[in-house]
């Protein structure tokens, strides 16, 4: 790694070398004429002078850092890192575990920090699911849920009134939908004069397993039905359960316990695990996943190579990961570009965390180009970032503590909205799968005819491109016929400005041509008149031209 004063020494020594002219030789006007343009050399020579990034603002886990060591120290081995940190990162995406403090508004419980409504949370979800619902007939269920959680709000009320210190409070909201593979567990607890909520995810429920998991604490239910376990929470008081923390530790032995005993294997939150070993181990699968990681190096290479500058392919990438504030041309931050690094990485782990296996081993098949792991990684990036998910690792990002994370604005938000499924997800995409997209000039497609480039599709078999204009009320044939009709207006004009450019070079070729014509005549008819020629000579000439 190269030191700031190092560096700008390497920069020094190599524009004194161009500033020093080879007399003699025609070569020293070549270099004179490019000291004018040292700048120009200088980004071009070393790319931290087109995106300026110091050491001193790179932090843990800082997505800059892939950045600054590719233009700055040269090093382009950097993936085995990048593999690291999302093997590091997809450790937890098995299960998620928050806590969150609430103080007691009238009916309603108010985050400490955020100041987010419990109730106004629930009844937000409410019309949206009941829309989505109306239109959809197998989402009825799911509007029955977002009912039922609505009125959970005012159960918490009525039982924080008369909880003694330390009681908790449970309720298990289990899958509904297709797609579904995890149940959620909201555990409340009086500490004090406030509420604190504890909320984590168990995979492979099932309502059997749930009736013997509260028969384990004294319940007897024998429910038929995810709504209603749902609708019929229960409290928990003991001596031995001091905190959310400690009941939770509890809470999931037992069923990881039941599911060992059903199926003689080992499980963590749900999840088959080796024994003894709490976290799955993801690296293996990070690397055999290059095509989704070649997302983000390309991405990084693109701003090594842009000499700081929005190119093009810099611009697509920042309207397709609706990152605002950047148009072609403009220059780079190192701000911009950690943001748009950083767009890029949740995709990826993103798609790690949720896409289905099978398509993450289709992106890798040789019939699916890069265009169907980019298009995933963008689907998955905006999934992400719409649902309020982050991907932390056990070590601090940007210098913060994993304590200062979990206090950063907006974490209390996310919580509660993974806790009770509140997700703007992108509407009705559908399950996504490898496909051709259905709009028959959609640039996904490709260029032939009769053999189409694949990418992913949702259940309407339209892609993450398509699937956004349409979106915004908006016909991706009609955008992208204007688009075509555009580009070949501009192909046009740029043929005739061709034209007219070689016309202009023909007629000044001809223009020179003819005044060097002229200036011989001219110093043709000079001469003569200095030195005329004899009687011998003219007869000569004459007869030259008669032949």
């Amino acid at each position: 790694m190269l030191e700031q004063g190092v560096l700008e020494k390497t920069i020094q020594t190599s524009a004194q070398e161009l500033l020093t002219p080879m007399s003699g030789t025609e070569e020293s006007h070549q270099v004179e004429a490019r000291v004018f343009d040292i700048e120009e050399y200088r980004k071009r020579r070393v790319g931290r002078e087109a995106i300026k990034i110091s050491a001193e603002e790179l932090g843990y886990n800082d997505t800059l850092t892939y950045l600054y060591r590719r233009v700055v120290c040269g090093d382009v081995d950097y993936m085995p890192d990048f593999e690291a940190e999302i093997a590091e990162k997809l450790k937890d995406i098995n299960h998620f575990e928050n806590h969150v403090f609430f103080e007691p508004v009238g009916g309603d419980f108010v985050s400490i920090r955020d100041k987010v409504s419990l109730t106004e949370m629930t009844e937000k979800n409410l019309p949206r699911v009941k829309e989505e619902s109306a239109r959809t007939p197998k989402l009825k269920d799911e509007y029955e849920r977002a009912k039922l959680e609505n009125r959970e709000i005012g159960v918490i009320s009525e039982w924080f009134k008369g909880a003694e210190e330390g009681e908790f409070l449970i309720f298990e909201s289990l899958p509904l939908m297709e797609g579904e593979d995890f149940a959620v567990t909201r555990i409340y607890q009086r500490v004090g004069d406030l509420l604190e909520g504890s909320y984590f995810s168990l995979n492979n429920p099932s309502i059997a397993q749930f009736n013997e998991l509260r028969k384990k604490f004294g319940v007897e239910t024998n429910y038929h039905s995810a709504l209603e376990v749902l609708g019929s929470p229960y409290e928990i008081s003991n001596p031995q359960l001091a905190t959310t923390s400690d009941l939770i530790d509890y809470y999931v032995g037992i069923y990881d316990g039941l599911l060992s005993k059903q199926n003689q294997k080992n499980y963590s939150f749900g999840n088959e695990t080796p024994e003894g070993i709490k976290n799955i181990n993801s690296f293996e699968m990070v690397k055999s996943q290059k095509n989704l990681l070649t997302v983000f190096t390309k991405t990084v290479e693109m701003l090594a190579v842009s000499e700081g500058r929005v190119t093009p392919e810099i611009s697509r990438v920042c309207i397709d990961f609706e990152i605002s504030g950047l148009y072609e041309g403009q220059k780079i931050s190192s701000s911009k570009a950690r943001e748009i690094l950083e767009a890029v990485s949740l995709g990826v782990i993103h798609s790690f965390a949720t896409v289905d296996k099978k398509i993450l081993n289709q992106l890798e098949n040789s019939d699916v180009g890069y265009d169907a792991s980019y298009d995933t990684a963008v689907h998955s990036s905006n999934q992400a970032i719409a649902n309020g998910d982050t991907y932390d690792t056990i070590c601090p990002t940007f210098g913060i503590t994993t304590e200062q994370s979990a206090s950063q604005p907006g974490f209390e938000n996310s919580a509660i909205l993974q806790a009770y499924g509140v997700h703007d997800k992108l509407g009705n995409f559908g399950k996504p799968k490898i496909g051709v997209c259905r709009i028959k000039n959609c640039p996904t497609r490709g260029e032939s005819k009769y053999v189409h480039s694949k990418t992913l599709v949702g259940g309407c078999d339209v892609c993450v491109h398509c699937h956004h204009i349409f979106e915004k009320g908006k016909s991706p044939e009609k955008i992208y016929a204007e688009k075509v009709k555009l580009e070949q207006q501009k192909q046009k004009q740029d043929e005739e400005e061709r034209d007219r450019l070689e016309r202009e070079r023909v007629e000044w070729e001809k223009r020179k041509t003819d005044r060097k014509k002229r200036k011989l005549v001219l110093e043709t008819q000079a001469s003569e008149k200095t030195n005329p020629k004899s009687f011998f000579q003219q007869l000569e000439e004459a007869g030259k031209k008669a032949a």
